[in-house]
């Protein structure tokens, strides 16, 4: 399957498994994180943190 998927890019592709695997981890629990947090967390601590990111207008 994977070589009908991604052709000669297969052994690649193989080799980008782990960097997937901890990327959909992370994901997972930052998610999981902030959805059983999200009570505990005033609304001035995201407001805190989305105002030091530069707008790119």
């Amino acid at each position: 399957v994977m070589g009908l998927l991604f052709g000669a890019q297969t052994e690649y592709v193989k080799s980008l498994a782990p960097v997937f695997a901890l990327s959909m981890f992370l994901f997972i629990f930052s998610t999981f994180m902030g959805y059983s947090m999200g009570e505990d967390i005033p609304a001035t601590v995201f407001e805190g943190v989305l105002s030091n990111i530069p707008d790119p207008t």
